[in-house]
């Protein structure tokens, strides 16, 4: 299992080294279920609509997305769609003496609306699709909400004035923490696990936090 998830982080960070295959890279951890976990994601988002007028955009709206086309210096409503793929670090489930503990896996499809108030912050609410699986259950699905998005450009906290086109790109890096809650019940028999006595109702305590880089702004076409 370690090594399978070794390899899902090697793909991701070598995924956000090629602009051409995602949009808003994102590397994350994800907060440990009452059972599996804490877990590594993957993901990446496409704006597909903003509230500012794209008439005039930087270039790149139809390949990164329209995020990348607006201002940080302008208030704007992002509409994003997302995709991705996480793998829990840990299954401390028990499946009895001498089983292998199986990986615990998870494809997810979300989308969310994020509002940049500041240069420096955006803020915002997501819901989604989490579909788990591995060798030795049936797969299900989970409902997710994210009630509270934040997200915090580091590199432009001191910046005063109009950004400059460098200042611009330096915006693309964001590093945010969402507030995820998982619907329904789980149990260790939905993972394989059945003489677990792990039972948890709408996980409520649980956070995602991580990078994710604008690349559409970092690599603006001229």
């Amino acid at each position: 299992m370690k090594r399978y998830c070794v390899r899902l982080a090697v793909v991701a960070i070598a995924s956000l080294a090629v602009p051409q295959t995602a949009h808003a890279g994102i590397l994350s951890w994800l907060d440990q279920l009452s059972g599996p976990g804490p877990f590594v994601v993957f993901d990446a988002s496409f704006g597909v609509w903003c509230s500012q007028d794209l008439t005039k955009p930087r270039g790149g709206a139809g390949r990164w997305g329209c995020q990348s086309t607006v201002s940080l210096e302008e208030r704007n409503l992002t509409w994003y769609l997302t995709g991705g793929a996480g793998c829990a670090l840990d299954n401390p489930l028990d499946y009895g003496t001498g089983v292998d503990k199986p990986p615990v896996r998870f494809v997810k499809l979300g989308t969310s609306l994020d509002y940049t108030v500041h240069r420096t912050v955006d803020i915002g609410a997501g819901v989604g699709v989490l579909y788990f699986n591995g060798p030795r259950f049936p797969n299900f699905a989970r409902l997710y909400v994210e009630p509270v998005r934040l997200g915090f450009r580091p590199f432009l906290l001191n910046s005063r004035g109009p950004l400059t086109s460098r200042q611009q790109r330096l915006g693309a890096f964001v590093l945010y923490v969402n507030w995820n809650i998982l619907t329904g019940t789980l149990e260790g028999r939905d993972f394989g696990a059945p003489s677990d006595p792990f039972r948890a109702r709408n996980e409520l305590d649980r956070k995602e936090f991580g990078l994710a880089i604008d690349f559409g702004r970092l690599f603006p076409r001229r």
